[in-house]
């Protein structure tokens, strides 16, 4: 049995914007299946919860200050 993900879903355009890239960039990820999409007829939509794994699994952390203890 698959578990349901229960996510907002945003366009192409505003997953685009939200992670500064281009509409284009994003569709291509999606129709590479890089990230999750829904489709509803002609349009794709992606879910919130695929901008916030992006953004988090390609963070990369600050490196401490020097000095610091």
């Amino acid at each position: 049995m698959k578990t349901e993900k229960v996510s907002e879903l945003i366009s192409v355009e505003n997953a685009a914007r939200r992670l500064g890239l281009r509409p284009v960039t994003v569709r291509q990820w999606a129709n590479a299946r890089r990230i999750e999409r829904v489709k509803l007829g002609r349009r794709v939509l992606i879910p919130q919860y695929e901008i916030e794994r992006l953004i988090s699994e390609n963070t990369i952390p600050r490196l401490p200050q020097r000095g610091a203890r």
